[in-house]
């Protein structure tokens, strides 16, 4: 006759029944989850619906229509008057221009450089700017050359632990 051993309460359809609550278990999460997709789903196609969104903003919508319709029609407003009086403008722009060149002869143009000056000045650009480039490549040949790359193989892995232990107590 054998002696059945401690059961911690546990009857003959414990595993059964553990595995039913976790199926219940499961099957609610798997409710929960499927409803908050759903949810979530539902959110994404109102954001996405055109109608919703002209209903939610649709006087911002129409002021922003009416604000651009408003400010094309005053632009083109001042376009046209511009074109219309363009000539007008201009001989009165060149009769002031003439006012102020009698009333101010000092004030007028200086004559135009040399020939010779025009050159020199170029050529003393195209030197100077020469002079900074071959300065600029020599530097940077410099800076770029493998001999001042810090190599890689030189630098240690792990900082050491004991710096300031003789190397033969380390081992």
């Amino acid at each position: 006759m054998t002696v059945p051993g401690p059961t911690h309460g546990a009857g003959p359809d414990a595993p059964a029944d553990s595995r039913r609550a976790l199926e219940a278990k499961a099957d609610l999460v798997r409710a929960h989850l499927l409803d908050d997709v759903d949810r979530l789903r539902e959110k994404a196609r109102r954001e996405l619906d055109l109608a919703e969104m002209l209903r939610r903003h649709g006087g911002a919508v129409l002021l922003a229509v009416g604000a651009t319709v408003v400010l094309g029609g005053v632009s083109g407003a001042v376009i046209a008057h511009r074109a219309a009086t363009r000539k007008e403008r201009a001989r009165h722009l060149r009769l002031d221009a003439w006012m102020r060149l009698i009333r101010h002869p000092e004030l007028a143009a200086p004559p135009p450089k040399s020939f010779g000056v025009k050159l020199l000045e170029r050529a003393a650009t195209a030197g100077v700017v020469s002079i900074i480039a071959v300065v600029a490549r020599r530097y940077a040949s410099h800076l770029l050359s493998p001999d001042r790359r810090v190599k890689v193989s030189s630098l240690p892995l792990q900082p050491d632990p004991f710096p300031s232990a003789p190397a033969s107590a380390r081992r």
